[in-house]
Formats: structure tokens, sequence, C-alpha cells
């Protein structure tokens, strides 16, 4: 019986790493999309006029969620026209470059764009971008060509990472998938072993709310929404804390 409930430990341990490793990932990513908000450049963000022009739109079309040293990758800048008549704006981009005087590179584009058509800027990314070594932080602009006053504007972060000679890529996706597999994998050893127990902890039914929090959490990571990583560690938190209660007062019940 005893070597029963030490066994039955093992998956928890294992399952509870896992969860942990994959916590860490998405934790590093959602603290810096939330440093990277405060990331403006300068004077653009005292000329920003958010709004203000209703014939372009904006978006990040491409963004790398890993870098490592020696790698290079890409920033995709789109800017679209959506009204009925051709266009012409600038796109700018502000990024981080700690031995600039500013600490971040300015680079503008002109594009003329024809009505329901779309023009891209592209930006080489490499370690020199990298703030304390951790991470990028970029922030695109799009503004009118004769102002150059910003109307829109977009972030986006590249976390340094990296496993030995693997690329950050490979990297990323590898602790990833080992992290979910491993939470499928102990939790379903767990389950196996708990057959039958009734347990007022219901540590079942908490595996599988951990497992799904995790899974949207690093979904939020791979598409760098601050907001929504937030919101899901909130609910992680409260939600585990809210187990522990149920469980302490059964406990007390009984």
């Amino acid at each position: 019986m005893a070597e029963h409930k030490r066994l039955k430990v093992l998956p928890i341990v294992l399952f509870t790493f896992f969860t942990l490793l994959l916590l860490y990932l998405n934790v590093k990513g959602l603290i810096y999309s939330i440093e990277t908000m405060s990331f403006w450049g300068f004077p653009e963000i005292s000329q920003l006029a958010s709004g203000g022009d209703k014939q372009a739109k904006l978006e990040i079309e491409k963004c790398p969620i890993f870098i490592k040293p020696g790698e290079t990758k890409y920033l995709i800048a789109k800017a679209t026209n959506i009204s009925d008549q051709p266009i012409k704006r600038i796109i700018q981009t502000v990024i981080s470059y700690p031995e600039k005087p500013y600490g971040f590179v300015l680079r503008r584009k002109v594009v003329e764009i024809e009505s329901g058509g779309s023009d891209t800027f592209t930006r080489d990314l490499t370690e020199r971008n990298l703030i304390d070594g951790k991470r990028i932080q970029i922030r695109v602009y799009l503004g009118d060509e004769i102002t150059s006053f910003p109307y829109h504007t977009e972030t986006c972060r590249v976390i340094k990472f990296g496993i030995g000679s693997l690329s950050s890529s490979a990297s990323g996706a590898l602790v990833i998938t080992v992290s979910l597999l491993g939470m499928i994998a102990s939790g379903l050893w767990f389950t196996k072993l708990d057959q039958g127990n009734i347990n007022p902890f219901r540590p079942k039914r908490l595996i599988v709310f951990v497992f799904l929090v995790s899974l949207l959490m690093t979904m939020a990571t791979l598409i760098d929404s601050w907001w929504i990583g937030l919101l899901l560690l909130i609910i992680i938190v409260e939600g585990v804390l809210s187990f522990a209660q149920e469980a302490l007062n059964k406990k007390n019940v009984r």
C-alpha cells in the first residue's frame, strides 16, 4: 500500500515539472510583451494620432517568436489600402539596438498603394538587437507621407532562446512539445494509478484544468497576445487556489 502511494507521487512530480517548464516560457514571453508595450521610440510617441487614418491598415505580418546568437530573423510589416483610391504612406520601424545612442534604430519606407492593395517593409533582426541579451523589442508605425505623423502602431517582441546546436525555432518547438506531451503522459499515468480512489482534492480534475489553461496560454505566447496570456495566468493561479481551498474544506468536514 505504501509503495503504491509512493508510485503515485512520481507522475504528479513529473506533471508539475513539465507544467513549470512550460509556465516559465509563457511567463517569460508575457513579461517581455508587456515591457514592449512601453517601447515607443522618439519622437513618434509625441506625434501619434491613433486612428486618424481611415484609408489604411497596419499589421505585423511576420514576427519571429525566438532568436539565438548567430541567427538572422526577419520582421515583415504590412500596410493595406482599404480605401477606394491610391494612397501614399510611410511605414516606420523602431527596433531595439542597445549600441545606438537612444537604444533603438529607426527605419522608414515610403509606399504607394493602389486601392485594395498592400505593400510590405522587411527588416532583419540579429543578436545585436537584443536588450540585455534577452529580448528584442519592436514597434511599427504607419503614417502620413506628407507630415510623417503616425496614425497606426503595432508591437511585437522576440525572445532569446536556444538549446545547444538547435535553431531557436526548433528549440522552442521542442520545449513546448515535450512539455505538453509530458503533461499528458504523466496525467494519464496518474489517472491509471488513481482509479477507484476517492480523493477530496480531485487531482484528476485539477490536472485537466491545468493542462487546458497551459495549452491556451502557450497559444497566447505564440501569437504574442499579452492580455490573453495575463488573463490565463490569473485564471490558472485562481483555479489552483480554488481547488486547494475546496479540498481543505472537504477535509475539515470529514
